[in-house]
């Protein structure tokens, strides 16, 4: 299956019918979903000031380049796999670019950071960098991720781009 060339919308009202041999409706629905089409992230990766398992105090670095502009008040959704990252509730960030930017991240049951932007111009193929400090890593080892999870939404919800290709860092036993 080939995707749409251009971005569509959620469809949550999909029809669908069954048919007999002969081509007589069986059974049919209106409530079907199809996921909305959208662009990517371009190079997602998360970065640590420190790999060790359960360490304390850790700077997470952020970037990624979106292919669609990203609203001033929408959000940054990542996947981060291995439960037991952590970070205070709504903690500032600092954006190295764009310059002026502005927003929080929450990770929420030790795997969902969620950045939610309060200002700034995110322009189509500009690069969004920011850090913010506090983290606390995993108690257990995990590998490195090739396939980190994320989406850009609008303050609505609504998905405006996504990447299945980002990269995390290993968590490791301290020497």
């Amino acid at each position: 299956v080939t995707n749409p060339s251009s971005d569509q919308a959620q469809v949550n009202d999909l029809a669908a019918v069954t048919t007999s041999s002969t081509g007589a409706v069986v059974g049919g629905s209106v409530t079907g979903v199809l996921p909305a089409i959208v662009n990517g992230l371009g190079s997602l990766s998360v970065g640590l000031s420190n790999t060790v398992r359960q360490g304390t105090g850790i700077r997470m670095t952020v970037s990624f380049t979106p292919v669609d502009a990203v609203p001033s008040d929408g959000r940054l959704i990542v996947t981060l796999v291995g439960a037991g990252f952590a970070c205070g509730a709504n903690t500032a960030v600092t954006f190295l670019s764009p310059a002026g930017a502005s927003g929080s991240v929450s990770i929420s049951a030790g795997l969902v950071l969620t950045l939610q932007l309060s200002g700034g111009v995110f322009s189509a193929g500009g690069l969004v960098q920011f850090w913010f400090g506090g983290v606390t890593n995993p108690s257990s080892n995990q590998s490195q991720v090739n396939n980190l999870e994320a989406v850009t939404t609008l303050s609505t919800g609504d998905v405006v781009g996504g990447s299945v290709t980002g990269v995390l860092p290993a968590i490791v036993n301290g020497l």
